[in-house]
């Protein structure tokens, strides 16, 4: 296995010469070089007898495709920017581990130009290509929730469909007659953030659904990463390839592709409550609150909003 630490001393320990590469790894099905182009600017290299796509290149990474001498194609990625190197080599790293399974031919080149293109979009909103703690910690929330709904019996279709906290909603979930807000706070919390006025506005009645998290150890019984916890869904969903992907193009615009980094955390769900959110619910809305204030989030007191819980 390829890790980034392993790339990036492979790569170091490689006598610079502008335009000669070596394989990484001979038991890889894909050929697979590294290298240095010009002013010992790292490469990858796929080499392969099917023509790439053209892919979109970055600021930080030049992606190019020229024939070869023998009729085979090779697929380069460049590093033009040296201050991005770190998620150069995360990005090389996984490209490698992603295609392992694949055999040299057509599917395996379509998995690594598949694998690009979302790293392109990450790359696009977040510099490092991970979601911050607070980010993952809020996906684990949307995603246990979409779990528990399955789990309760509904379609997954309409479950996944109804997942819209990835697309930037005012609520995170929202069906046919009822829409959930969900919310991730510590154990010790005392109180729940809301980030605007239309969060909990709506014509019907709602549910602000908040999960007490925290970190544990690997060992914990109860653990589980966010890793595990969205391969436990996909398991749900596999009856289905459609929504498979439907869920997998969620995660993707939520931020999130697979990493080794997202394995690492454990995290313990301590418990989760639940509130009704209709008219009397003490909330801040456009309709409530003076029409010069344009924006607002503000906070609940967990406690004084137990006359309106569920569960």
């Amino acid at each position: 296995m390829i890790t980034n630490e392993s790339l990036l001393l492979k790569w170091n320990t490689l006598t610079f010469n502008a335009n000669a590469f070596v394989r990484i790894d001979a038991d890889h099905f894909l050929e697979w070089y590294i290298g240095y182009e010009n002013i010992n600017q790292k490469v990858l290299l796929l080499v392969t007898e099917f023509e790439p796509d053209t892919l979109p290149s970055s600021k930080s990474v030049q992606v190019s495709t020229g024939k070869r001498i023998d009729g085979n194609w090779a697929l380069s990625f460049k590093l033009i920017r040296v201050e991005q190197e770190d998620v150069f080599i995360r990005l090389c790293s996984d490209l490698i581990e992603s295609s392992r399974k694949q055999q040299n031919n057509l599917s395996g080149l379509e998995c690594v130009i598949s694998r690009y293109n979302q790293w392109a979009k990450l790359m696009e909103i977040y510099k490092t290509g991970v979601l911050s703690e607070s980010m993952q910690k809020g996906l684990i929330g949307e995603l246990c929730y979409l779990k528990e709904t399955i789990r309760g019996g509904m379609s997954l279709g309409v479950a996944v469909n109804g997942w819209l906290g990835p697309e930037k909603a005012d609520q995170d979930f929202i069906f046919s007659d009822r829409w959930h807000e969900i919310k991730v706070v510590g154990l010790s919390s005392s109180v729940v953030s809301i980030s605007s006025l239309e969060q909990l506005d709506s014509p019907v009645p709602g549910e602000l659904v908040i999960y007490f998290l925290e970190k544990t150890a690997h060992n914990d019984v109860y653990g589980f990463t966010l890793e595990s916890l969205i391969s436990e869904i996909r398991e749900c969903l596999m009856e289905s390839l459609e929504i498979v992907n439907m869920f997998n193009e969620k995660l993707l615009q939520y931020g999130y592709i697979d990493l080794p980094e997202y394995q690492k955390q454990f995290y313990r769900l301590r418990k989760v409550s639940k509130y009704k959110v209709n008219s009397k619910f003490p909330k801040l809305v456009k309709g409530n609150v003076p029409i010069q204030i344009a924006s607002a989030g503000y906070q609940l007191s967990i406690q004084a909003i137990e006359p309106w819980k569920l569960v």
